[in-house]
């Protein structure tokens, strides 16, 4: 078969899988053919990015490197085709950055953008009929998309898995599993199908431990097993690239997890507010309680603090503490 008689075929009706059969059982010379007539149709702006970079993907880039940098570099050409072209640059291992700092910042901004554009849209095909597929097509700032209901839906599934079903405590599996993905798409970490050792370390040691409160350390036992638990649901039912790089990840952070939710200086101002007001007596989890603590609160705040006039004193005290802070640090580093 012609390569332009193959890419011609792809305008009838046909699924992708048996598109997909028909380029990997061609000879090496037809998978040649199609990759320049792909190439061609796509810098003629005749083929839409994301068809092109998939039929790529499986004919391979040989060769076409040269192409590629021209379309880059080609002022002529769509934004979508050269945005294209730097996706298929980025995969040949060409510094792409260092070609892209050479355009003026409005042309550098435009065509970021188009590339983040392209990657999504390559990221939800990815997830066509899996369970990620409504939360990787969500766009949380848009108030039309019930994120909420998108996160319900995908836990749902998740929690009717093989993987679920072996977890020691359903409810505390649901829990943890719940504010995991719920805080890493509303703080804009994306859908857990694109996450990378980078997100989940964002979410563990920082995110969790300032929004979550526990009462102890060994609340937060189950919390990293149960991450681990969807890692490998996710892995089984969808498209996760970096799947096994998360759970070294979480293997890691695992004995250190608890420490950190207990950790005061990584809480949050409500996170801190609610501890406080158990620890002084009052039933945080009530509005009552909430509304009395408030109360006492706001007259504690209220009282007049003591002054003094000995700003040199207080000054060499900072000092002295801070020099003590910093000798504490050097000793630690010893040991």
């Amino acid at each position: 078969m012609r390569a332009a008689e193959f890419l011609d075929g792809l305008l009838e009706p046909k699924s992708t899988e048996q598109a997909l059969r028909e380029l990997t059982a061609m000879t090496a010379g037809e998978k040649a053919d199609v990759r320049n007539e792909t190439l061609a149709r796509l810098i003629a702006g005749d083929i839409q990015a994301l068809l092109a970079l998939t039929i790529l993907a499986v004919v391979g880039l040989e060769g076409i490197e040269p192409d590629l940098l021209r379309l880059l570099r080609s002022p002529g050409a769509s934004l979508e085709a050269r945005a294209a072209a730097v996706i298929l640059l980025r995969r040949t291992g060409f510094d792409v950055v260092q070609e892209l700092d050479s355009l003026d910042r409005q042309s550098r901004m435009d065509l970021i953008e188009e590339v983040l554009a392209v990657d999504n849209a390559i990221r939800v095909a990815a997830q066509k009929d899996t369970p990620f597929e409504a939360i990787a097509a969500a766009d949380p700032e848009d108030d039309e998309v019930d994120i909420d209901e998108v996160v319900d839906d995908l836990l749902e599934a998740f929690l009717a898995s093989p993987e679920a079903a072996e977890a020691a405590d359903a409810d505390e599996l649901r829990l943890w599993v719940d504010a995991f993905v719920r805080y890493g798409v509303v703080y804009g970490l994306g859908s857990p199908d694109c996450w990378d050792s980078g997100s989940v370390d964002e979410l563990v040691t920082e995110i969790l431990p300032r929004k979550i409160t526990i009462e102890s350390a060994a609340d937060a036992a189950p919390a990293v097993p149960a991450f681990r638990t969807f890692f490998r649901w996710a892995s089984r039912v969808a498209s996760v690239p970096l799947a096994g790089e998360i759970d070294a990840f979480l293997q890691q952070v695992e004995p250190e997890f608890a420490a950190m939710m207990m950790d005061e200086r990584r809480f949050g101002p409500a996170k801190s507010f609610a501890l406080a007001g158990t620890a002084a007596g009052f039933d945080m989890s009530t509005e009552d309680g909430m509304r009395a603590f408030q109360q006492q609160w706001n007259e504690q705040q209220a009282l007049p603090r003591p002054f003094t006039s000995n700003t040199k004193t207080d000054a060499a005290k900072k000092r002295k503490a801070k020099m003590a802070k910093l000798s504490r640090r050097k000793n630690r580093r010893r040991k």
